[in-house]
């Protein structure tokens, strides 16, 4: 394989200090590029066969022909057909393995149920390609600094990736040892690729959970940038899980990059790139490891100063990650990490036009992700694809420009003040200034017409409501409406001319006082309000006017004294305003002389007490008699604005 990296690596594997066979099979071959570490599951032996039937599967299919052919190919024309076929033979060596190991289960019933999971690097030119099931691991240790590349297939890091609360020391970490993916565990199997590039002195290990049971991330950083061999590196961390425990199979496959080969870079430069690549909104609700397999996608590209970065190329809607150089886009600088056309990924979306596209300053290196590409990650990876979505619905949303709203032709406001009751629509400048010119001057077109025709009709008319005389000011105003309900105010009710007489009939039928609910005036109110009037105005009918007006309208009483306001429906309120005799002698055995006032929205008693051990009092309320309705209906509409200036 030309181009190919220059690359040491060493392994080391133990049974532990618990079980008695070791379920772990590797297979590392720097020449060719190729390094995979399995932990098969199962026992009575059958986990062992698991995990040694996937290392020889993967080997032969990945050290084939054919794959030498699919790499040379994407090395020689670097095209993104190329880059989706060599992750294809990736995967499908994998997959095979999967297949190998359900009909050897199938074979033979006694191996029935066994699986492996299973972490796989395989170098093409300058890069190194990933596969991985299940939770045995690989980590990125470059310049001290380690990292972990793949996400357990477990359980545990699902529940986790929800944002659910685990207790992972207690009771949760039973969750960490359930696979939810895995090589011969039910009828598919998914792998995770992704691809790396390489750098001059970058160290890799892949491991099983033996190792990673009993070291931590930092832990491991420091054993593989200290040691002076991927062999010490890997009999290193073999000896730390024994000393620490060695509950499980323990196997550690190191791996040192001599020097990168094809399209290698120094590692500082590698090292902008990646935290150009970090900031880019499109990742900001995933790991670090989902945004690994996001971008087994993405393909480098290079743009030269004064270039229009194309919105659709290679085939595709595109959008770009920028990773190094400024461009500017509809008067905005854009440098690294930038978004170049998000609304590409999603085919529903318009691509901006060419006036809109951005241009490069300088020298641009930018990453290309293809819509089609987009869409084929989100639909193998469920949970990768609900985080991407969702970032990519905030940096669309952020960018999109307010919409002008206008009030269409011959519309207005409705009466109760809605500015967008359904006859507003969104429209460009050239529609915003015509609609504000005059009918008589604007003369009709074409496209006009076409839009009106889709438009939706124009809200009725809706009548001015006549204006009512202010109230005067009253803290219990008459109430002429069900209990419960809120006071009316004046109403229109327009009826035709023909059916005047009827219709105010009807209006005066259903006109009911609530004595119970009313509030009255109090006794010595004048004569002119005892009674609770209910004045209604007729405009007369007249051969010009199509229309009456018929307006209802109860006139609130003046305010009556002050007294205690209480719920409906509530107990009439006792008090006791005076105590005669200072409540009497203590000493004494007479009875204390009270005098109690029992207060009634409609009616005031007052009582002295001359017994207060008495637990019942008896006494007789007059309530004042219903009110009277008026119907004042005047002949005239002098008659009726006199009767508003009355009220």
């Amino acid at each position: 394989m030309a181009g190919r990296a220059s690359i040491v690596g060493a392994a080391e594997t133990s049974v532990g200090k618990v079980r008695d066979h070791n379920e772990d099979s590797h297979f590392i071959d720097p020449e060719a590029g190729i390094f995979v570490v399995c932990d098969g599951m199962g026992g009575h032996a059958a986990g062992e066969v698991a995990s040694a039937i996937a290392v020889q599967t993967v080997r032969e299919r990945w050290s084939s022909d054919a794959m030498t052919t699919v790499a040379d190919h994407w090395l020689a024309k670097g095209t993104p057909e190329a880059h989706k076929q060599l992750l294809a033979a990736v995967t499908d060596g994998v997959i095979a393995a999967h297949d190998a190991i359900l009909a050897e289960g199938q074979s033979d019933r006694t191996k029935s149920g066994m699986g492996t999971t299973l972490v796989g690097g395989m170098v093409v030119g300058g890069e190194m390609v990933f596969a991985h099931c299940g939770d045995s691991r690989a980590y990125l240790v470059r310049d001290g600094i380690a990292m972990q590349l793949t996400e357990d297939h477990t359980l545990l890091a699902r529940l986790l990736a929800a944002g659910v609360d685990v207790d992972t020391d207690g009771e949760g970490s039973r969750f960490k040892s359930m696979l939810t993916n895995a090589l011969g565990i039910g009828h598919e199997c998914k792998a995770s690729t992704f691809v790396v590039p390489l750098a001059d002195g970058d160290r890799f290990l892949l491991c099983s959970d033996g190792i990673t049971e009993y070291l931590q991330e930092h832990e491991i950083g420091e054993v593989l940038g200290k040691a002076p061999s991927p062999a010490r590196a890997a009999q290193k961390l073999v000896e730390i899980a024994l000393e620490r425990g060695g509950g499980d199979n323990a196997t550690a496959l190191v791996v040192r990059v001599l020097e990168a080969g094809e399209v290698s870079r120094p590692s500082e430069l590698l090292r902008r790139e990646n935290d150009a690549i970090n900031s880019c909104p499109l990742w900001a609700k995933v790991n670090p490891q989902q945004r690994l397999r996001a971008l087994r996608i993405a393909l480098p590209r290079d743009h030269a100063a004064g270039e229009k970065v194309p919105a659709h190329t290679l085939g595709d809607r595109v959008a770009w990650i920028i990773i190094e150089g400024t461009l500017e886009q509809e008067g905005e600088l854009r440098g690294p990490g930038s978004l170049l056309y998000p609304e590409s990924l999603l085919s529903d979306r318009p691509l901006p036009d060419r006036d809109s596209l951005a241009v490069a300053k300088t020298e641009v290196r930018a990453l290309a992700l293809r819509s089609d590409d987009f869409r084929e990650l989100c639909e193998d990876d469920a949970d990768l694809a609900e985080h991407l979505l969702a970032s990519l619905g905030d940096e669309i949303g952020k960018r999109a420009q307010p919409r002008k709203i206008v009030v269409g032709a011959g519309s207005a406001a409705d009466g109760r003040g809605s500015t967008d009751p359904g006859g507003h629509r969104a429209v460009s400048d050239a529609d915003a200034r015509a609609s504000t010119e005059s009918d008589s001057t604007r003369a009709p077109t074409a496209t006009g017409a076409a839009r009106a025709a889709t438009d939706p009709p124009p809200l009725p008319e809706i009548p001015t409501p006549v204006a009512r005389p202010p109230a005067p000011a009253a803290a219990n105003p008459m109430r002429t409406h069900p209990r419960g309900s809120t006071p009316p105010s004046g109403k229109s009710l327009i009826a035709p001319a023909a059916e005047t007489g009827a219709a105010f009939d009807a209006a005066m039928e259903k006109i009911t006082v609530d004595t119970g609910w009313a509030e009255l005036p109090d006794e010595d109110a004048s004569d002119e309000h005892e009674r609770a009037t209910v004045p209604v105005s007729k405009v007369a009918e007249s051969e010009s006017e199509p229309e009456t007006e018929i307006i209802v309208e109860a006139e609130p009483p003046p305010a009556p004294a002050a007294v205690a306001k209480r719920p409906p429906d509530s107990e009439p309120e006792i008090s006791i305003t005076a105590l005669a005799d200072a409540a009497g002698d203590p000493s004494s055995d007479e009875p204390s002389e009270i005098e109690m006032t029992i207060e009634d929205d409609s009616a005031r008693v007052v009582e002295v007490v001359k017994d207060t051990s008495s637990q019942t009092i008896t006494m007789t309320i007059d309530e004042p008699p219903e009110p009277e309705i008026v119907v004042v209906q005047p002949a005239a509409e002098s008659k009726r604005a006199k009767s508003q200036t009355d009220a």
